[in-house]
C-alpha cells in the first residue's frame, strides 16, 4: 500500500492492468481520466510519450535531468537536475524507478508534496527513496504558483 503523508491536492489513479501505470500517473497529475489518457499513449508507455503527453497538456512541467541513474534519495538531495528551486517535499513528480518485477524494466510513480502516489502499490517513501530513478518529469498542478 503507498505511504500517504505530508499534503497534495492530486488523486491517485490505480492501474487498469499490469502495463498501464504510465498511464495512471498521467492521469494522477492531470486530473484526465485513464481511458483517456490511455487512448492518447501506447501501454506500456515510452518516456517519449510520457514527455510528449505532459508537454501537449495545459499543466506545467520541466523535465528533470536524471543522469546515471541516482536513487530516488540521491535525487532528492540533488538541486542541478531541477529548473525551479524549491525542497524536494514541495515538488509533484512523475517519475519512472527501476521496477521491483524481475520482468519489468520500469515503474512509474508520481511524488506529490512529500506523499507517494503509486497506482500498482508496489512503493512506499522509504522503497521509493532507495531505488534507482530512470526518468523524472516536475508537475506544477493548481495549487502550485510556478512563477
Amino acid at each position: 500500500m503507498a505511504t500517504v503523508t505530508g499534503r497534495g491536492s492530486v488523486a491517485l489513479v490505480e492501474q487498469a492492468d499490469r502495463d498501464d501505470c504510465g498511464a495512471a500517473c498521467l492521469a494522477t497529475v492531470t486530473g484526465e481520466p485513464l481511458a483517456a489518457v490511455k487512448a492518447a499513449v501506447d501501454v506500456p508507455t515510452p518516456h517519449a510519450q510520457l514527455e510528449a503527453y505532459l508537454e501537449s497538456h495545459p499543466i506545467a512541467n520541466d523535465l528533470v535531468t536524471v543522469r546515471e541513474r541516482p536513487t530516488v534519495g540521491e535525487l532528492a538531495r540533488q538541486s542541478a537536475p531541477f529548473a525551479r528551486s524549491m525542497p524536494f517535499d514541495r515538488r509533484t513528480l512523475v517519475l519512472t524507478v527501476a521496477s521491483p518485477a524481475r520482468t519489468v524494466d520500469w515503474h512509474a510513480v508520481v511524488f506529490d508534496r512529500g506523499r507517494v502516489l503509486d497506482p500498482g502499490e508496489h512503493f512506499d517513501r522509504e522503497r521509493l527513496f532507495s531505488t534507482p530513478c530512470i526518468w523524472a518529469s516536475e508537475v506544477y498542478p493548481a495549487y502550485d504558483d510556478p512563477q
